[in-house]
């Protein structure tokens, strides 16, 4: 989701070939290609650990960078102990390239590594993500994300923790009306990029349409794959408005697992006010997690807390960041939740 605005929505789905239904898989066997590794790795659709056990996302998103400066106090890592507490085995951590105008130091490196050393400290996976470019057709904004990201510092905090975190780099970088294949064609330039200068993490690349098209991803995440010199990628969908049809949901998440696309749900909402809201979602939140279950698909709800006004219905607990709303009880204590199907990463 774009930091405190609503992103607009697809126009629809390109409905491709039904998948036949598949068998439950969620017992996170061990991978035959690498028992051992430096960090996590994807093989045949599934992401490993950094001890070859399989490992699937159950947790949230916070605006963490948001909520520091300040009044904050630091707020959005305080609230990591929340997070930790119940139950999440993966944060997704908010971050931006110019934090000036949120108050911060203009260089928010060491902060940045601050937050993540935390989300480790907790026993969780961080997973890392830059909100710069949103929405953004234009590749040279993707590629100032890669800047950020290579800095001296930046690449060997990310290089030396790569078995606690991933690097999504760049939050639902490509509009609407991206052309599919300049989506592949800039993360091309990205993972060649990232991978030349030395960058080993599991790379996570958001889909277009501001993370809610998955077209692009059934044409083109083959060959991402093979561009990879790692092999390396996990492709993230957002389930907002151009999901509330629950069949495509069941459809989509099919398709991913029977091809061995290396897929997770980076962010989801549900069915407020009967779709009466910014977003237009009346998504069946209970569809997506049920379906993450009998697929073994990794999911993280948006989010911990502190939307604004017109967001405010997915603030996952209330003012004090740790009481949760009633999405937050579905997120967390309701079936298929946190509490009953996150497993903590083997590497902690």
């Amino acid at each position: 989701m774009k930091k405190m605005v609503a992103a607009g929505l697809c126009t629809g789905l390109l409905l491709a070939c039904t998948c036949s239904g598949l068998a439950a898989e969620t017992s996170g066997p061990v991978s035959e290609s690498r028992s051992v590794s430096n960090g996590f790795y994807v093989s045949e659709g599934r992401l490993f650990d950094a001890n070859g056990n399989e490992f699937i996302m159950r947790g949230v998103n916070s605006g963490v960078v948001w909520y520091l400066a300040g009044s904050h106090n630091k707020l959005g890592i305080r609230s990591m102990d929340h997070i930790a507490e119940a139950g999440a085995n993966t944060l997704r951590i908010a971050w931006e390239r110019n934090t000036a105008k949120l108050g911060l130091p203009a260089d928010s490196r060491k902060l940045f590594i601050e937050a993540v050393t935390r989300v480790i400290e907790l026993e969780m996976v961080a997973v890392v993500s830059l909100w710069d470019g949103g929405g953004s057709n234009s590749a040279s904004d993707l590629m100032a994300n890669l800047d950020w990201w290579l800095q001296d510092d930046i690449k060997q905090f990310l290089n030396e923790n790569r078995k606690y975190v991933l690097l999504n780099i760049a939050n639902e970088w490509g509009g609407h009306n991206l052309a599919g294949f300049r989506w592949m064609d800039a993360y091309k330039q990205a993972i060649t990029k990232l991978r030349e200068a030395g960058i080993k993490n599991t790379l996570i690349i958001d889909a277009s349409g501001w993370g809610q098209s998955i077209i692009p991803i059934r044409y083109y995440a083959s060959m991402l794959l093979d561009h990879d010199p790692d092999k390396n990628l996990l492709f993230s969908v957002h389930m907002y408005g151009s999901w509330n049809n629950p069949d495509d949901i069941t459809r989509e998440l099919e398709w991913a697992k029977q091809n061995k696309i290396p897929l997770v749900v980076g962010e989801f909402g549900y069915n407020h006010a009967e779709g009466n809201n910014n977003l237009g979602c009346r998504v069946d939140a209970d569809r997506v997690m049920a379906e993450c279950e009998r697929l073994g698909i990794g999911w993280l709800a948006w989010s911990w807390g502190g939307n604004n006004k017109e967001n405010a219905w997915l603030d996952l607990t209330q003012r004090d960041w740790r009481t949760l709303t009633s999405w937050g009880e579905r997120v967390v204590n309701g079936k298929h939740g946190i509490r009953e199907t996150a497993v903590k990463c083997s590497v902690f």
